[in-house]
C-alpha cells in the first residue's frame, strides 16, 4: 500500500485498523522516501498502531529515482528503517 510521503499522521494509518486479512497475507506499506530515516521511523512508529505486523518498501518502487544517489539513499534508509539488525550481524556460513 503506497503512503505519500506527506502522510504521517493517525488520520491516514487508522482505517487500516479495520482490515480483515487472510492469515497468509502480508502487508508492504510503501512508506520508505527521500526525507530520511526519522520520517520513515516516524511513519513507522504511527502504523504500527493499527497494523500489528508489515513489511516496509519504497512507495513506487525504485525504477522511478532519478538518480543514483537517489538510489543509494533510498536503500539506505530503508537498511535503517527496518529494525533487522541481527541480519547485519550474521557472519557467513562456514564451509
Amino acid at each position: 500500500m503506497p503512503v505519500p510521503i506527506n502522510r504521517s499522521d493517525e488520520g491516514y494509518f487508522q482505517p487500516l485498523r479495520q482490515l480483515a486479512l487472510s492469515p497468509a497475507t502480508e502487508v508492504f506499506l510503501g512508506l520508505v522516501h527521500g526525507d530520511g530515516v526519522e520520517a520513515t521511523k516516524k511513519r513507522i512508529e504511527t502504523v504500527a498502531r493499527y497494523v500489528p505486523d508489515f513489511g516496509i518498501a519504497t512507495e513506487c518502487g525504485m525504477a522511478r529515482c532519478r538518480t543514483p544517489e537517489l538510489v543509494r539513499k533510498l536503500v539506505s534508509i530503508h537498511a535503517e528503517a527496518s529494525n533487522e539488525p541481527e541480519r547485519h550481524a550474521r557472519s557467513a556460513p562456514e564451509v
